[in-house]
Formats: C-alpha cells, structure tokens, sequence
C-alpha cells in the first residue's frame, strides 16, 4: 500500500520512452489503434479496468516535499498478441546533484482486480475494477512477492502502481530515475522526473484524529494463519502501522480489552510503539493521534 490501499492524491500525467527489443518494438499506439501493445503511464487518480486504454505523455514529472510519498501508474496494454512474462523493476534509481533516493524508496505494486456484481450508484459498473496493490517486494518485511511476472491477454489491459517516498534528509533539486518494463515479446523504459522542494511534511498530523475499524472474529483466518491473542494483536497493529503510512490514525489497533495482564503485555508490545512514534513506519516517527480503549470490553 502504499499509501497504496489509502491513497488518492492526484499526480501530472506520464509517459514512456521506449527501447527496441529483438523481434519487437514497444511504441504508442494511435489514438484508435489498439493492435499494438504499448507502455504508458498515468496518474493515480485514474482508474484502470482491463478494458481501459488510457493516453499517456511522454515522461513522468513528480513533484513532492521530504518525507512524502507520490505515486503514478504504468498502463501495459496488449495489441492484437498476448504479452507473457511482463515484469516492472527499477532500472535507474533517482539521483541528481543533492544526492539519491535509496531504492527502496521506489515500491513497485500489481493491481488486482475485484469484481463489482452490483454497481454502488450511477457512476460506478459491474465488472472488474482495480482493488488490491500486491508489491514486488513487501515494504513491511523486505520479501519478495507474487506480484510479476505476469501475462497481458491480448486487447485487455493491465496495471502497475508506483510509489516514491521521498526521504526526510533528502537535498532538495531535481532528480531522474527510469522503471524497465520487459516480457517475452516486450521491451520499454520510463523515465521519471522528480522535483524535491524544499520543505519537509510531519509524519503526524497536527490534527488528531480516530477512524474507527472493525474486524472479523479472527482475523488471522483471512490470512491463513492459526488464530491466537498474539497473531491478533500483531495482525491489527500492522494495519495501524500500514494507516500511519498514509497519515491516517485508526483507533481500535488492538484485540479485545486490556484488563488482564496477559492483554496488557500484547498492549505495551504492540499499540504502545504505536502511540510514541517508535514502531517502524515508513514514515518515521509516525505516531497514533488516538486510540479507543475499554477496560470492560
């Protein structure tokens, strides 16, 4: 997530400067011309159905304070041939005259698609829309997962999200960095222009609040996990820790109450890091701005 699963700030539009591969050329279609395959890029705001085509410009341009985070994504449309074995990775990693952004930095996302049965009002669908970002490389654990490579069916569409955190300390400047997208029967690179200012966002709000979330019964049943009191504190402190990513503050990050001696030792373990600023957020010294606790539950 990236600010992923929370996110829904807008960025300029972007687009690809592509390579000639042996035996094939990744290039812009035309407008209406949807037998070729091409690699464009766009901003977050836009939602990307299998269907969907969207234009592109020619390069991505990035503008964001220290310690923020900017997205964008990579469109990877199928012509008249099925694209196999696509994969999205960092090829260049941002750098200019202040220095560099450590690559990992850069987090790289598959968007999954969900499919809508009934449509929720007059401006959504049924059919598949993108949901669930699932990375390259686990920004909690620094795993790598199923993400890539994937396959492109011919005529349909698919799409890769892009988060740049920009550090702290970072220098401000100019900076430039590219992504290589490549498969069997495709070759392209993105350029991306990223403009530092100079300034720096809190990792907290300055105005506290509580967004209330509520769990299954177990919820480590929905990650295949054997349900116990330390799973469950665990699993509902990683999704405060995944929010205070996003800047948002959830006040319920804990299991059940804190009256025994058992649930306060989960309590210190897990939320209290989450309170003082000192769990490890992406964002550092991010902290909860509330949290809901009754001793009676």
């Amino acid at each position: 997530m990236s600010k992923s699963l929370w996110t829904a700030l807008v960025v300029a539009s972007v687009a690809v400067a592509f390579l000639v591969d042996a035996g094939h050329q990744a290039s812009p279609s035309p407008e209406g011309d949807n037998a070729r395959a091409s690699v464009v890029v766009v901003g977050s705001a836009t939602k990307v159905r299998p269907s969907s085509r969207p234009p592109g410009s020619r390069r991505a341009r990035l503008s964001a304070a220290r310690n923020e985070f900017e997205s964008f994504q990579v469109v990877i449309a199928a012509g008249a041939e099925r694209l196999e074995g696509v994969s999205v990775s960092l090829a260049r990693p941002l750098t200019g005259r202040a220095g560099s952004i450590p690559r990992g930095h850069v987090t790289i996302y598959r968007e999954a698609y969900y499919r809508v049965r009934s449509a929720s009002d007059l401006e959504g669908a049924t059919g598949m829309w993108p949901d669930a970002l699932i990375p390259a490389v686990d920004p909690f654990y620094r795993e790598t997962r199923n993400a890539f490579p994937i396959d492109v069916p011919a005529g349909q569409s698919r799409a890769v999200w892009v988060d740049v955190l920009v550090p702290r300390d970072a220098g401000a400047g100019r900076y430039s960095g590219s992504l290589l997208v490549r498969g069997q029967n495709l070759r392209a690179r993105i350029g991306i222009d990223l403009n530092v200012l100079d300034l720096v966002l809190p990792s907290t709000p300055t105005i506290a609040s509580a967004f209330g979330m509520f769990y299954t019964p177990c919820l480590g049943a929905v990650f295949a996990m054997k349900c116990s009191a330390e799973s469950e504190w665990r699993l509902r402190a990683l999704f405060a820790r995944a929010a205070l990513d996003n800047r948002i503050s959830i006040s319920t990050p804990h299991y059940g109450s804190i009256a025994s001696v058992s649930q306060q030792a989960h309590f210190r373990r897990h939320v209290l890091p989450l309170l003082q600023g000192r769990a490890r957020t992406r964002l550092e010294g991010a902290r909860l701005t509330s949290v809901r606790v009754d001793q009676g539950e």
